[in-house]
């Protein structure tokens, strides 16, 4: 039977903790392993850890170096089949996500993939907005599947960690190496969690990009991509000039 690793990261988030943990012990498929590592959180998030210690299965409460180093700690302590992060805010589509997973990952046994990608929900301020599962060839400007939607072979993880050096787009970096290396991707069609998400702001649209296109350089994209991800840097920078010049303006009217 096809074991499943659900990590969840929190730190400081006891609210948007509650509601993923509700989500994870809500799936009807049982074997599940929920591990969570948490930042060294000083509110109530440790107290609601307590109440579901006989749910969790592996917990960790100390500081770390970021997301991807609390991230990393979890696939050290795995010990399933495929592991998924449903962080702390981020909850499952419905209640037999895993369920429909587990038979989706049998029917495909034949083509052995490493990573599995999903389909998510956005959840935008309250507006709900589909992310499809995007095409390989486009994956130096934007990840195949949402990480929150991404399934990957836990043997595979072990071995590729997340390069904390990224501190925004290590899981993008990590799709590109492990595909560099030679690791099956396979789209499946289903929702499969609900991100929240309420936007980037110019600054971090610029920090984003500029990482992506690091990741690009350091492995020998395709020119027109790398072409595109300046572009689309040097657009943000623009769009942010002209709302600053915008909001200038409007003071002096």
């Amino acid at each position: 039977m096809i074991k499943f690793s659900v990590v969840t990261v929190v730190f400081n988030s006891a609210e948007a903790f509650s509601k993923t943990i509700n989500s994870v012990k809500k799936q009807t498929y049982s074997n599940v392993e929920y591990i969570v590592i948490d930042g060294g959180s000083t509110d109530g998030t440790l107290s609601l850890i307590k109440e579901n210690i006989n749910f969790i299965s592996r917990f960790v409460s100390e500081e770390d170096k970021g997301i991807y180093d609390a991230m990393n700690k979890a696939i050290n302590l795995a010990s399933g089949d495929w592991i998924i992060f449903i962080n702390a805010g981020d909850v499952f589509y419905d209640e037999r996500i895993l369920e429909k997973t587990a038979s989706f990952i049998r029917l495909n046994e034949n083509k052995q993939p490493d990573l599995i990608g999903g389909e998510v929900m956005y959840d935008v301020s309250g507006k709900y907005e589909k992310g499809e599962v995007k095409s390989l060839s486009k994956r130096w400007v934007c990840m195949p599947s949402c990480h929150q939607s991404l399934f990957i072979r836990v043997s595979i993880h072990k071995k590729y960690l997340y390069n904390i050096d990224y501190t925004i787009c290590a899981d993008h970096e990590l799709v590109i190496r492990l595909l560099n290396e030679g690791c099956t991707f396979l789209p499946y069609r289903k929702i499969i969690s609900v991100f929240s998400w309420d936007g980037v702001s110019a600054l971090n649209r610029i920090s984003l990009y500029k990482e992506k296109l690091q990741i690009a350089l350091k492995y020998n994209a395709p020119l027109l991509d790398i072409f595109k991800l300046r572009l689309l840097i040097l657009r943000v920078k623009l769009s942010g000039f002209l709302r600053s010049i915008k909001i200038k303006l409007s003071k002096l009217l």
